[in-house]
């Protein structure tokens, strides 16, 4: 797997091109993952993100996670189930 820090949004970001090259970039809060593949690595080259290691993309996943669990107030946030981590595959 292939990991970013970064968000997937707007036109274009992924295209019917990628899609039938097999690409299928999933979100993980800030954390982009996708398939370690030329169409990946093309991909994030692409949207001008960067690969970073499996550690350092949990251990971002993770503080990005604990700033949104700290702060979740249940009274506001009803009836929406309050978010937790997971590990990045």
């Amino acid at each position: 797997m292939l990991y970013a820090q970064g968000t997937i949004q707007g036109k274009g970001f992924v295209t019917h091109d990628d899609r039938t090259n097999g690409l299928n970039p999933v979100q993980y809060g800030n954390i982009i993952v996708v398939e370690e593949t030329s169409a990946g690595s093309s991909w994030l080259t692409r949207n001008s993100l960067t690969a970073i290691d499996k550690a350092t993309a949990q251990s971002t996943y993770d503080s990005f996670m604990d700033n949104i669990i700290n702060n979740w107030i249940d009274d506001d946030m009803l009836p929406i189930i309050k978010p937790t981590k997971e590990e990045l595959p």
